[in-house]
C-alpha cells in the first residue's frame, strides 16, 4: 500500500515506530530502532546510514529543556565524532577498538565531568572547559593498548566467560519486555553454566573464526550489501561496529542532562557485546549456523528488552 500510495498513506504505528527523534537546541537528530526488522536490516547490513541530523534555526521551539548547557552538549557531539573515527578504523580488532572507547571515555569523563552543571559565575579550570584541550586529544592507538603480560590488550576467554555469567544476572534482573526474553536468557544460562573454560574458549574461537551469515531463503535481505561495490565484507566485527554506532548516535548526546557521558559508551560496548554472545549461542544451538534473519531476530529482541523500557535503560547504566 505505501508502495503505491507513498509515506502519507502509512498506518498511525509505522508512520511513527520505527522512527526516532531527539531534540536539542538547533538540532533535530533522526534515527530507527533497532527492534523493527527492516531498521534492523539496515542499521546491521546496509552501508547507508539511517542517523541523520537536522539544523533547527529559525524554527519554533516550545519544548522546555530545562537548564541545557550549550557548551557542555557541544563538547558531546564532537566527542561523539571523534568516538566514531576510533570505531571505524577497520585495520584495528574490534575488541582493541572496544576497549579504546572505553578508556577515552573515561578519560573524557574526568576531565569535562568537572565542567558539568558549572554555574556561569565560576572559573573553572582550562582542561574542564568544554572545547578546551581535550577537544585536540587523538584518535590513534597508542601503547597503552599493547599487549603485555599484566594486562592483556584482549580479554581471555576464561575472563569474559566469568563476566558473562555475571552481567547474565544483570540481564534476567530486567523487566521482562519481550515476550520470548525470559526463554532466551534461559538458554544462554545453560550455554554458559554447562560448559568450563575450555569449552567455552574453543567454541568462541571456532564461532569468531567461522562466523558467516547465511542467507539461507532470505537472499533478498543481502540487497544492500555489495561487496563487489568496494563495501567491506560482512564480518562480525562489522556488525559490532555498526550497532555501536548507532547507540553511540542515539544515546551520547543525553548525556547533557546528567553528565554521565562514560557510562553510555559503558552501555555501547555492553550491547555490542551481548549481541555477539547470543550470537554465538544461536550459532551453536543451530548445528553451527546463523541466518541472516537470525541475526536481525537477536538484535531486536536485545533491543525492545533494553532500549524499549524506561526502567531497564536506567537499571543498565547504574550497574556500568
Amino acid at each position: 500500500m505505501q508502495k503505491e500510495l507513498g509515506e502519507e498513506a502509512l498506518c498511525l504505528t509505522c508512520a511513527s515506530f520505527p522512527r526516532h527523534t531527539e531534540e536539542y537546541p538547533g538540532l533535530r537528530e533522526l534515527s530507527l530502532s533497532l527492534a523493527c526488522p527492516e531498521a534492523a536490516r539496515l542499521i546491521l547490513f546496509s552501508p547507508v546510514s539511517v542517523l541523520s541530523e537536522e539544523e533547527r534555526q529559525g524554527e519554533p521551539d516550545e519544548l522546555d529543556y530545562g537548564e541545557f548547557d550549550e557548551a557542555f552538549f557541544a563538547a558531546l557531539i564532537r566527542e561523539r565524532e571523534r568516538l566514531f573515527s576510533i570505531l571505524t578504523q577497520r585495520e584495528v580488532p574490534i575488541e582493541l577498538r572496544m576497549k579504546k572507547l572505553c578508556l577515552e571515555a573515561e578519560r573524557w569523563q574526568k576531565r569535562y565531568g568537572e565542567s558539568y552543571g558549572r554555574e556561569q559565575n565560576e572559573d573553572p579550570e582550562p582542561d574542564a572547559v568544554p572545547g578546551g584541550k581535550a577537544e585536540e586529544w587523538e584518535t590513534s592507538f597508542p601503547t597503552d593498548l599493547v599487549e603485555n603480560e599484566s594486562t592483556p590488550a584482549v580479554e581471555l576467554p576464561s575472563e569474559r566467560l566469568k563476566r558473562m555469567r555475571k552481567e547474565l544476572e544483570i540481564l534476567m534482573e530486567l523487566e521482562v519486555i519481550d515476550y520470548g526474553w525470559t526463554d532466551r536468557m534461559e538458554e544462554t544460562g545453560r550455554f554458559l553454566w554447562e560448559h568450563d573454560e575450555q569449552e567455552y574458549s574453543s567454541i568462541r574461537e571456532e564461532f569468531l573464526l567461522s562466523f558467516r551469515a547465511e542467507s539461507a531463503d532470505e537472499a533478498d535481505l543481502y540487497e544492500t550489501h555489495n561487496p563487489a561495490s568496494g563495501e567491506p565484507e560482512l564480518t562480525l566485527a562489522l556488525i559490532k561496529e555498526r550497532v555501536s554506532a548507532y547507540f553511540l548516535y542515539v544515546y551520547l548526546p543525553g548525556a547533557v542532562y546528567d553528565g554521565e557521558m562514560a557510562s553510555k559508551v559503558r552501555f555501547t560496548v555492553f550491547f555490542a557485546d551481548w549481541l555477539e554472545e547470543l550470537l554465538m549461542i544461536r550459532w551453536w544451538n543451530e548445528g553451527k549456523k546463523l541466518t541472516i534473519r537470525q541475526i536481525i531476530r537477536t538484535a531486536g529482541r536485545l533491543s525492545r528488552q533494553i532500549e524499549h523500557s524506561d526502567e531497564n535503560l536506567d537499571s543498565l547504566e547504574r550497574e556500568l
